[in-house]
């Protein structure tokens, strides 16, 4: 290698993979997700206004924060570029839990992550106090000796996971 091509070497790289797209504000629809105010929401309503004396449709959002279950709002010009998030949605066996609520994952590759805890221990939805009890329920059930397989989906997005939905299946 010559000097200038230690120069300019690229030492290490990332897919560069980004949290959030940009999409025109009158594309989104109920049902989609939208960043408020730094938030992933899931849209729970979305109404537009006819074009004014100033020439923009107007689009009004109502969402529902999808870790916190907060409810939000956002006003927007239709033409106008909106954040949405980019969500995804894991399937997972759950393998135990340890003393401190974190929750033994394994997916159909055989990955294993142990770095998510039950969901009552950082959000306090309704949903994630059910989840968190059928979750403590079903792994005493698994440890008694019970032949089960226990799913749950982890929902991601910004840089945040939750642990969605539990189900119980017979082995």
């Amino acid at each position: 290698m010559s000097e200038d091509d230690e120069k300019y070497a690229v030492v290490t790289a990332d897919a560069g993979a980004s949290e959030t797209v940009s999409i025109e504000a009158g594309q989104i629809r109920k049902g989609g997700y939208i960043m408020i105010k730094g938030k992933p929401c899931k849209v729970r309503d979305v109404s537009t206004s006819k074009t004014g004396k100033h020439g923009h449709a107007k689009c009004k959002f109502s969402a529902s924060d999808i870790f916190t279950g907060n409810t939000c709002e956002e006003l927007c010009p239709a033409t106008h570029n909106i954040d949405i998030p980019v969500v995804t949605k894991k399937d997972w066996d759950v393998t135990g839990m340890d003393e401190d609520g974190y929750i033994q994952l394994m997916d159909e590759a055989g990955e294993m992550r142990e770095d998510l805890q039950r969901p009552v221990e950082k959000y306090k939805t309704e949903d994630d106090v059910k989840n968190s009890e059928l979750l403590t329920s079903y792994i005493e059930e698994m440890n008694e000796g019970a032949d089960i397989i226990i799913l749950c989906s982890v929902i991601s997005a910004v840089g945040q996971e939750k642990i969605v939905d539990v189900r119980k299946k017979e082995a």
